[in-house]
This record gives C-alpha cells, structure tokens and sequence, in this order.
C-alpha cells in the first residue's frame, strides 16, 4: 500500500490544501456526497488496518471495519453499504466475504459456494458490480 497525503482542492486546481495525516491507502471509491473518501488503508507507520472514511472538509478520519488485510472494497452506489473480502485474519471466523453499514454496523458473511479463496477474491477484484436494489451484488455471470 503506497504512503499518501490527502489534498482538495477547487476544481479548477486552485486553493489546493492537504487534509488529515498522510496514510496508507488503496481502493480509494469516493460517497455519493462528494465529501468522503473510502479506503482500505493503515496509518503511516502500516499500523492500525482497516476500512476507513476520510472527511475530506473537516479532515476527520474513521476506521469503519478493523480488519488485518481487507480486499476488494467496493461501495454501494447510494453509499449505505460496503462489501469487502477478508484474508489472513487471525480469526478463521473474520475471514470470508463480507457486507457492512457504511457506518460499520450490522456486518455480516456472506456464504460463498465452491471454489478457492484465491478464485473469489479474483471474481471480487475484477467483476464485482452491485445490483439497482443496491444490497445485492452481481458476480455469478462472471464465474464462467
């Protein structure tokens, strides 16, 4: 995960400013209110994993899920929910597919069935895309 500053600005490029400490980010999605920035991410020094919004007007910084090594992080497209995929967790319980509140509550695994972890997360980084009822998702047709 690259080291990242956070900056806004207007625009057309001007009043350009950083916001918050520098991190560790990837997976960046921003909320439908134009304000937040989603991301899977630590602090600078790797510590602290886990899924995060990022207040690009006030500069405040919040852990949404703690989780060691989150993967595929994608918002839904009215910003309620997220989905992510966990691995490595020391926990075997806190690894698997999960869906959360944006606010990070209410998280639950979603079953999965048949193949290898390595082969979901591939279905998740490359052909997850949710669904108009924006609770469910859509990666079944890109199995074959």
């Amino acid at each position: 995960m690259p080291v990242v500053r956070i900056w806004v600005a207007n625009a057309d490029g001007s009043n350009a400013r950083t916001r918050g400490n520098v991190v560790r980010a990837a997976e960046l999605a921003w909320f439908p209110d134009g304000q937040r920035l989603l991301f899977a991410g630590r602090d600078a020094d790797g510590g602290n994993p886990g899924i995060y919004a990022f207040d690009t007007t006030t500069g405040a910084l919040t852990r949404i899920v703690d989780a060691f090594s989150p993967r595929g992080v994608r918002l839904a497209p009215d910003g309620s929910h997220l989905v992510y995929l966990a691995a490595l967790e020391e926990q075997p319980e806190d690894n698997g597919l999960f869906i959360v509140n944006a606010d990070g509550s209410a998280k639950r695994n979603l079953p999965l069935i048949g193949g290898p972890a390595k082969r979901r997360e591939a279905i998740l980084r490359k052909g997850t895309v949710w669904l108009a009822s924006k609770v469910g998702l859509d990666f079944a047709s890109k199995l074959i």
